[in-house]
């Protein structure tokens, strides 16, 4: 897993807490929840789109999660 997916993986584990689903961001990101779930458990990589629903749906940082720079959201 590549230094931005474990961070895609921080987000995702941010919303949950906030009680947004799986499933409800995999809708948002076009895709359905067990592609997130196998992306969680690290059995498959991230797609763009899902770092880009990250950013444009939830407002998270694209510079934080590209590089690991600046503040999460």
């Amino acid at each position: 897993m590549t230094d931005t997916e474990k961070r895609l993986v921080k987000a995702i584990q941010i919303l949950q807490s906030k009680n947004i689903s799986l499933e409800e961001f995999a809708k948002h990101c076009g895709t359905f929840r067990q592609n997130i779930s196998a992306f969680m458990l690290g059995k498959r990589g991230a797609q763009i789109r899902w770092l880009e629903t990250a950013c444009t749906v939830y407002g998270f940082n694209p510079i934080w999660l590209l590089t690991g720079k600046g503040e999460i959201s």
